[in-house]
């Protein structure tokens, strides 16, 4: 990937690219070269890389749009019981977030939905553990990584009440409190053409929060549009700072000339994002 990457890079000029990997289990990319395949896909199968802590080994003066991002497809799928209905379809994850970022992950897609009195992971109609849950796993791994530097990408996949989504938001906030780019960041020094990931170190700011345009809500009098959101959440509607295209195919060549085209017309255009490649294994 890395060197399809550079190609890419280097032929459209783009920022960062996220690489999403579609619909793949994301422990088949830390097997070991020579080992033998597993005979389940369960994540005690897998030898461990440790690349808990890659991004701190980065030089400080890499700018983060030189960064290859590896990330996951509908990352906490992994809390969807083996018994739901349409398990085997929706849960395309086996490994918990936690272990997802210690394997060396970095972005999340995470899809969550309103149920009951709680909010939980979603793919779907097919219901998972709670969000909290989850956003606690990815603080403790920035616990125990501070210089690493995460983008989780929250979509809602039910139809969320205006409480349902402020609660969303709070939770966000309240657990990632100083770690997050905020407003002010995105109006200062967290530029994409020009961040590097000692900027991001001194500042310890390691976790960028990307919505959709489904978390715009009314309540209790106040219009929440996605620059009220931005200012008093820190969180960002996604296509200020990700694009994402998706291709529709399995053919890995076709998908690669999809990319590269996609990469190129994108390069037209003067704009600071990000660009999220998916990729299937």
């Amino acid at each position: 990937f890395r060197s399809a990457d550079h190609h890419a890079m280097n032929a459209a000029d783009c920022l960062c690219s996220a690489l999403a990997f579609n619909c793949c289990q994301f422990a088949f990319l830390s097997q070991k070269k020579n080992s033998s395949p597993p005979r389940s896909i369960g994540s005690s199968s897998y030898p461990k890389n440790n690349n808990n802590d890659w991004m701190s080994k980065l030089d400080a003066n890499k700018k983060l749009r030189d960064v290859v991002i590896p990330g996951t497809h509908n990352s906490a799928s992994s809390t969807i019981s083996k018994w739901a209905l349409f398990s085997g379809v929706a849960a395309c994850q086996n490994l918990t977030v936690h272990q997802q970022l210690n394997e060396g992950a970095r972005y999340l897609d995470v899809r969550i939905c309103g149920h009951k009195d709680d909010i939980v992971i979603s793919h779907g109609i097919v219901k998972g553990g709670k969000l909290s849950d989850v956003v606690d796993e990815v603080e403790a791994f920035l616990c125990d990584n501070p210089k690493e530097f995460v983008i989780i990408e929250i979509k809602d996949e039910g139809s969320m009440t205006s409480s349902q989504k402020h609660q969303v938001l709070h939770l966000i906030q309240s657990t990632f409190g100083e770690r997050m780019i905020t407003y002010k960041d995105l109006q200062t020094w967290f530029q994409l053409k020009q961040v590097t990931m000692g900027d991001i170190r001194r500042r310890q700011k390691n976790v960028l929060i990307l919505i959709h345009n489904s978390f715009c809500f009314h309540r209790q009098g106040i219009e929440y549009d996605t620059n009220m959101v931005a200012k008093e959440f820190a969180c960002f509607h996604n296509s200020t700072l990700l694009h994402d295209k998706w291709h529709n195919t399995t053919n890995s060549s076709d998908l690669m000339h999809r990319n590269l085209t996609h990469l190129r017309h994108l390069s037209r255009y003067d704009r600071d994002y990000m660009i999220c490649n998916q990729l299937v294994l």
